[in-house]
Parts: C-alpha cells; sequence; structure tokens
C-alpha cells in the first residue's frame, strides 16, 4: 500500500498496486473493498474531500494520471497532469492543488483537478522527484527524495505568492 486517509472515523481510503487500486472502507478498516471501476495501474496518493469526492494519483494509464469522482466513484473522470508518474497531491482548497512528479516537474489545478498545468519556473533539479507533500496554512512544502545529491530538497509554495518558490536545504 502507498497512501491512506481517513475522513472520519469509519470512512477511509487506500491506494496501492495494480491489484489494489483504491480500497474504501466505511466501518473503521474492519472491511476494505476495492473499486472495481477504476483502471489497474499503481497509485500512489489519494485525497479525500468527502465520501462523494475523492482523487486519486499514480502511475500513467491511458494517458492521464490522476482520477476523480464526485459521486462516490460511480463514474471517475480522468485528467493529466502532464505525463509521468504522479506521487503526491495537496490541496489548498476544493479547487486549487498541487501535484508532485518526477524531472523537478509540479502542477497546479485552480479547477479542483480538471485541468493541471506545470509549475515552470521551480528551478527544481531535473533528477528531482516530489514524493510527499504537507499543506501548513497558506504553504505547500514539497518533499524530494532525490538519492543522487547529499540532502532533501524541500520546495516551498505560498498560496498567495504563487509564482515565487524557495528551495531549502535542511542540512544546511
Amino acid at each position: 500500500m502507498r497512501d491512506i486517509q481517513f475522513i472520519d472515523a469509519n470512512i477511509g481510503y487506500v491506494v496501492g498496486t495494480s491489484t489494489a487500486k483504491m480500497s474504501k472502507t466505511t466501518d473503521g478498516g474492519a472491511t476494505w473493498t476495492v473499486d472495481s471501476l477504476l483502471p489497474a495501474t499503481t497509485y500512489y496518493n489519494v485525497h479525500a474531500f468527502s465520501e462523494n469526492r475523492v482523487m486519486v494519483a499514480g502511475s500513467v494509464s491511458s494517458t492521464f494520471n490522476i482520477r476523480f469522482t464526485t459521486n462516490g466513484g460511480v463514474f471517475w473522470n480522468d485528467a493529466a497532469a502532464g505525463t509521468s508518474t504522479i506521487y503526491t497531491l495537496a490541496f489548498f482548497d476544493s479547487l486549487v492543488g498541487f501535484a508532485g512528479s518526477i524531472s523537478g516537474r509540479a502542477y497546479k489545478t485552480t479547477d479542483g483537478g480538471f485541468t493541471w498545468n506545470q509549475m515552470t519556473s521551480m528551478n527544481a533539479p531535473t533528477s528531482s522527484t516530489f514524493n510527499s507533500s504537507y499543506i501548513d496554512g497558506s504553504t505547500l512544502y514539497f518533499l524530494d527524495d532525490d538519492s543522487l545529491v547529499l540532502f532533501h530538497l524541500i520546495v516551498v509554495i505560498h498560496l498567495q505568492q504563487s509564482n515565487i518558490y524557495q528551495q531549502v536545504n535542511p542540512n544546511k
């Protein structure tokens, strides 16, 4: 399994390999049901806004790497944030969100995930893979797990100044 999120004490989601895809629990994790409507691919991140609105991100399948539902999984919408695997999703609110990928690439949506645009001025090393993210107030942190350098790169994005990116080396 790659990621887990609970929206309350009973309802939760877990994503993983192409066999597991995304599974949902409604009894606090005692039982899990695999969503059979999602394509078989590896999913790395799940973001649940509510029981009806859930987004998953992962490997590219049929040119899409993000899928989301607004009706609890009855139908899944496809979206593309670039052409590579998406490892992490983070949202400031129901519309503004970010997706982290490989080659130092990150993407932004302002329409709740229907469309994604590459953030072109981040200047992150192309060896970077943004595999984790965290939001604190109006600040987004992308963590890079770059095994080719001796430090982890943290890219900080401020919501109020969305074109200003700060790279932090926590080992300095």
